[in-house]
């Protein structure tokens, strides 16, 4: 899915929803292994008019045609841009990725969803802080709890995101950061 072709979509769904997981060593089909029922997800974002797009990290190796026949939720291609596509995004759906980080600095609800939290960390890859240290909203780790929280408010309003923000961004960004975050208010 293209970029201009998202910003049309976006325009004719209440919400648009993007799930950016990251990138696992040696596992590109941990997003079947995740819990999600992508048939009973897709009648939630219809009944709610919510579109949810898939951007998987640029090195995940994912059969595209699995989601196919999914009328609200689109396969972006890995290629894509992730900086332009969460300018549009209302809320994002991640798990260890750095992209939260980022997206704190545009004030939208984000929820972690962690469903393999104890292999990744044996596994895959080290975290330098504990998980619950430096997630910015709600944590989710099965499908129902997903559910539950993506089509309730008050679970998005009860986030950290403030402090989470104050803490990683602070009042001192410099440099590159300075030019990011600049790019990043524009949304």
């Amino acid at each position: 899915m293209e970029h201009k072709e998202k910003k049309k979509q976006s325009l004719t769904y209440n919400r648009l929803i993007t799930y950016m997981p990251t990138f696992r060593h040696g596992n590109d089909n941990f997003v079947f292994e995740s819990g999600i029922d992508f048939d009973v997800l897709n009648k939630y974002l219809e009944r709610n008019n919510d579109l949810l797009l898939l951007k998987f990290h640029i090195n995940t190796k994912i059969d595209r045609n699995a989601f196919a026949g999914y009328k609200n939720i689109k396969f972006v291609h890995e290629k894509e841009n992730p900086y332009d596509l969460i300018c549009e995004t209302d809320l994002l759906i991640t798990d260890y990725s750095s992209i939260a980080y980022d997206y704190l600095l545009l004030d939208r609800p984000i929820i972690y969803y962690p469903f393999d939290l104890d292999q990744y960390k044996n596994t895959d890859r080290a975290m330098y802080t504990e998980y619950d240290e430096f997630v910015a909203g709600p944590v989710v780790e099965t499908f129902d709890d997903l559910l539950t929280t993506l089509f309730n408010d008050e679970d998005l309003k009860k986030s950290l995101q403030s402090q989470r923000k104050s803490e990683i961004w602070g009042e001192k960004v410099i440099g590159c950061f300075t030019v990011f975050k600049t790019k990043l208010l524009e949304c």
